[in-house]
């Protein structure tokens, strides 16, 4: 029988849900067919609040404890799931569109729009996975897929690793259960990594509020460019007064959008660049009633 907290709760939360049994304890998770509740075969090993469990600790946890199974973290309608093997990443998901691998290397400049839809036709087609299709369609080397995989895979950790607030829950997978073939990428590795993007864009995002804000080339000397910034400096250069914004400087040089955004700080703390200040449109007088 539910109590009556228990019934104002679930008033404040509607939606499908599914129970769970771990020993004693009875849990009702969320069932959306989005990933959150078990698949056939997993068993509940592990569930909480990102507020009481940060999810860096989380992942420390999990790696150093070797752990294989399903993560799966809710934060209000988004969803992100890490799949585990023996404490590394085989793999990670988002049931946000943006980070699809099609959209993640429309992004990159990798291919465009129309290689996109081709390609996703013979997805529909063939039922293979896009990044078999990019290579079959000789739109992507397999060292370049590769390699945006590992990228893609990063980035949608480090930005996970950022959440604050949230749910997670982890299943215990059965033996059978399929795992790419792809290698894991070290636990330890992307734990860094997060860190070290949490630690920079908190410095970054004091002069850079947004990767939609607009910046151009300013009136000064350029003297020595590092080779680092050379690409994004040509590109300013080119652009002239329009300027462009820090999505438009990572679709152009082919990077992701943490490394454009670094570049473009780069930049604008040597003074070559500047931001492009919004100027809206004045709006209509009114007089003073007499």
């Amino acid at each position: 029988r539910a109590e009556p907290e228990a019934r104002e709760l679930l008033k404040a939360l509607p939606g499908r849900y599914r129970l769970h049994r771990a020993g004693g304890v009875v849990m009702m998770i969320s069932d959306e067919n989005a990933g959150t509740a078990a698949q056939p075969g997993e068993t509940l090993a592990l569930a909480g609040d990102i507020a009481g469990m940060p999810l860096l600790s989380l992942m420390n946890l999990l790696g150093q404890s070797r752990e294989t199974g399903r993560v799966v973290v809710k934060n209000g309608d988004v969803e992100r799931v890490t799949l585990l093997k023996t404490g590394d990443v085989a793999s990670v998901g988002s049931n946000l569109p943006r980070d699809r691998m099609g959209e993640f290397l429309v992004r990159l400049g990798k291919i465009d729009e129309q290689q996109l839809n081709a390609a996703m036709e013979m997805v529909h087609k063939s039922g293979q996975r896009i990044g078999q299709c990019l290579v079959q369609l000789k739109l992507l080397q397999p060292h370049e897929l590769w390699s945006c995989i590992q990228e893609q895979m990063t980035d949608i950790f480090a930005e996970l690793c950022s959440w604050t607030t949230g749910s997670f829950v982890m299943y215990r997978v059965p033996p059978e259960h399929p795992f790419p073939l792809t290698p894991a990428l070290s636990m330890q590795h992307l734990l860094l990594e997060a860190v070290r993007r949490a630690d920079e864009m908190s410095v970054f995002r004091e002069r850079i509020p947004s990767l939609q804000a607009r910046m151009r080339r300013t009136a000064k000397e350029a003297g020595e460019v590092s080779e680092e910034d050379s690409a994004a400096f040509g590109y300013f250069d080119l652009m002239g007064q329009s300027g462009a914004t820090v999505a438009e400087v990572a679709t152009s040089l082919q990077v992701a959008e943490f490394n454009a955004t670094r570049l473009c700080y780069q930049l604008l703390r040597a003074g070559l660049i500047e931001i492009v200040k919004e100027t809206r449109p004045a709006g209509p007088r009114f007089k003073l009633a007499p």
